[in-house]
């Protein structure tokens, strides 16, 4: 049984990556927003030395919750594959949803899903606040 967290990249979710690993196994996901994300199937597994957490980088395509591209090239059946990858029993493990944006891939998750939300996106410049009200509000 994992935790995989989706995602850790800011620093404030590498600490709590850093302090839930003291508790039990997780996979640190890192995805990076790429161009040709849709077209790439790489993985990057990184040490970080603080803290000292490692992390699985992915490529992830640009635009991927937003229209048209969400519809075009949905991306959460391709994340889910990668995860099943690393852990073959996903509906004994726990996903860890970071951002709204990661809805899909928390409704097509066979186990527990938890929804650990640090910031106020829909105040972030650039965002679509209705769009991530109503990606929040998703079960």
């Amino acid at each position: 049984m994992s935790w995989h967290i989706l995602d850790t990249g800011s620093i404030w979710l590498k600490e709590f990556a850093y302090a839930l690993g003291g508790m039990v196994p997780t996979v640190n996901w890192c995805p990076e927003i790429r161009n040709f994300g849709h077209l790439e199937n790489w993985e990057r597994h990184e040490q970080v030395a603080n803290p000292e957490i490692k992390m699985i980088r992915f490529p992830l395509q640009r635009g991927y919750a937003r229209f048209p591209v969400a519809q075009l090239l949905p991306f959460e059946k391709g994340v889910l594959r990668r995860f099943h990858r690393h852990s073959p029993k996903l509906e004994r493990s726990t996903l860890i949803c970071t951002a709204p944006f990661y809805a899909p891939v928390a409704e097509q998750w066979p186990g527990r899903v938890v929804y650990y939300q640090t910031d106020l996106t829909k105040e972030y410049a650039g965002m679509n606040a209705k769009q991530v009200i109503a990606l929040d509000r998703r079960r």
